[in-house]
């Protein structure tokens, strides 16, 4: 089971290292959208139960799914920013702000949340993850972390500095392990 969260984990933590280099574009692979479009051009279009206040930005060149639409703004209230992706596949990818946090969402055609990441800040993790992870690596600091939800299941994807190295740890139902253990170069 651990397998299907390979692609929703490498697209979380592509996600997380790019918000975290100014210098990065986004880059279609294997594990992301495919097909994507251009944003410089879009639309208001609100879903039928929608208001034109809290209409979503959609692409003029992708007609919008109104099941998709309506699952994203029964979850999501108070998005900024939101783009939007399709896969040939029909999974839709949205990328929003919200309460200052960058977040994303993959929803099938039927309107199904796939994946959910929320990208969060080390002052707001849960205080017993913080202790974990703090507890076992004394002399780093914790520059970030990711939530991905996935059928029922809760993943944090943490990043750590230290003065020499930088690792990155999955934590999962208080089980951690160490994806990656970086040096820093001199």
């Amino acid at each position: 089971m651990k397998t299907t969260f390979i692609p929703t984990i490498g697209l979380a933590l592509s996600a997380m290292l790019i918000t975290q280099h100014s210098f990065a574009q986004y880059t279609s692979s294997g594990n992301g959208p495919v097909d994507q479009v251009s944003y410089n051009k879009s639309i208001k279009k609100p879903a039928p139960s929608m208001s034109e206040s809290n209409a979503t930005d959609l692409p003029v060149t992708i007609p919008y799914n109104t099941k998709v639409l309506a699952q994203f703004n029964k979850h999501f209230v108070d998005v900024t920013n939101a783009k939007w992706s399709v896969a040939k596949d029909g999974t839709w990818y949205a990328y929003f702000t919200k309460n200052g946090a960058f977040n994303s969402i993959a929803i099938n055609k039927k309107g199904e949340i796939i994946y959910q990441t929320n990208y969060v800040p080390e002052k707001e993790l849960p205080s017993d993850l913080k202790k974990l992870i703090t507890d076992n690596y004394t002399e780093y600091q914790i520059t970030g972390a990711v939530k991905v939800q996935k059928d029922g299941r809760t993943i944090w994807v943490a990043n750590l500095a230290s003065l020499n190295h930088i690792i990155q740890l999955r934590v999962e139902n208080g089980e951690m392990e160490q994806l990656y253990n970086l040096e820093r170069a001199n």
